[in-house]
């Protein structure tokens, strides 16, 4: 006998409140909300935006600049944090790192990678966690907020200095929330337009539902026996042949695709998707909207519209936590001068221009383009462009003019 449901009775039931932030149950994204990231993912226009907006994220490559006291920013290779992008130890990769970064922070709100230091502080490795490995514990009331890994430190407190936290939407700017949580009536709503669409094409493109009418009186038998051979013929997306007596007329009462609009809400659907995501539908291709002029016209809308969110928000975590308090000249960036470098006869023509504008010098172009220095001071020098050459020749000729006329003048008055 338990004495203590005797004396005390059953202890109180109560409903599991969901924490604010759906993607951190249970490690997956909005479980609460009964929709997971590769539920969303299952709609082909949310894949293609997020693997369009990761993909180009990830082909930036990440560099540590320093500026100088003149404004000049310069590269510096042999930083640690150079070294440990490109460390082979690496079991995630710095591309590979990118990606997974944004897809989690578009799908379920929240990112992490851990940083290994060493005694000095220095980092040394990075190692990028799931999502659902971390456990956040953030308190209002003190604004303390610290990590939990079971395999890292053996779930051991990770102070905020040595976890990467990237997050994009967040209500109380700790916690991230992903943008599916936003578009979770978009995508259920995609997700059974595509339903709907498997089923009708899965039952031939019959979909037989309706009424039939029998002149006469039929008793519960003759009833039955009629429904039965009905559904027999025609459910679960069967094809058949229909034989109705001479007092027998049919009624559908189903609506077909074209007056369903089902085509017409999926291509609704798809530009909406977008919107979610930010991004231009015409960057995915979709019927109905006007593609671009040129191939820059498109990577540049994508990286000011869509990238640079994503891009501004790695920049700051890496620099922050990244760089020492000392290093405040320092500060790390993707580079996005390869995403929208244009084509050859472009690119030859913009930087002629800026070589004859005394903008840059030749040495500089062929930096930038990835070329090695020719030695000689012509190529360090600018061009110094001529906007007024004074002829002295032309000016003793008018000079010698005006004279003769003003002679001229004074014999005639004579």
């Amino acid at each position: 006998m338990n004495w203590k449901k005797l004396l005390f009775g059953e202890p109180e039931q109560r409903n599991i409140v969901p924490p604010e932030d759906p993607s951190l149950a249970s490690g997956s994204v909005l479980q609460w909300l009964n929709l997971s990231a590769l539920g969303a993912l299952n709609i082909s226009t949310f894949f293609r935006g997020v693997n369009l907006i990761s993909n180009s994220v990830s082909q930036l490559p990440i560099y540590t600049k320093k500026r100088d006291g003149k404004g000049k920013t310069n590269i510096i290779k042999n930083h640690p944090t150079n070294l440990i992008f490109n460390d082979p130890s690496n079991l995630v990769d710095s591309v590979t790192m990118l990606r997974n970064i944004v897809q989690n922070v578009i799908c379920k709100g929240n990112a992490y990678v851990y940083i290994e230091r060493a005694a000095d502080g220095t980092p040394v490795k990075l190692r990028y966690i799931p999502t659902g490995d971390v456990t956040l514990n953030y308190t209002k009331e003190t604004n303390q907020l610290y990590y939990q890994c079971s395999y890292i430190r053996r779930g051991a407190k990770i102070l905020p200095g040595d976890m990467l936290h990237f997050r994009l939407f967040t209500w109380d700017g700790v916690t991230g929330v992903s943008i599916i949580n936003f578009a979770k009536h978009q995508t259920d709503l995609s997700n059974t337009l595509n339903e709907h669409a498997k089923e009708f094409f899965e039952k031939g493109c019959n979909n037989i539902s309706g009424v039939l009418t029998v002149q006469s009186v039929l008793n519960e038998k003759q009833r039955t026996q009629i429904l039965n051979t009905w559904n027999q013929t025609y459910s679960n997306g069967k094809a058949g042949l229909a034989v109705l007596q001479g007092n027998m007329q049919y009624q559908p009462i189903s609506i077909n695709p074209d007056d369903a609009q089902l085509l017409e809400s999926r291509e609704f659907n798809q530009a909406d998707v977008c919107q979610f995501l930010n991004i231009s539908p015409a960057q995915l291709g979709l019927k109905g909207f006007s593609p671009y002029k040129s191939f820059e016209d498109a990577n540049n809308e994508l990286l000011q519209r869509t990238l640079m969110p994503y891009i501004r928000m790695i920049e700051s975590e890496f620099s922050r936590k990244l760089l020492k308090p000392e290093e405040k000249n320092l500060k790390i960036i993707l580079d996005t001068a390869a995403f929208l470098r244009p084509n050859k006869q472009s690119e030859s023509q913009y930087y002629g221009t800026l070589i004859d504008k005394g903008v840059l010098s030749r040495n500089e172009v062929r930096e930038i383009l990835g070329f090695n220095k020719v030695d000689g001071d012509y190529m360090d020098d600018m061009v110094i462009p001529f906007t007024k050459i004074e002829d002295n020749t032309l000016n003793n000729n008018n000079n010698q003019t005006n004279t003769d006329e003003q002679d001229g003048e004074g014999d005639t008055q004579i």
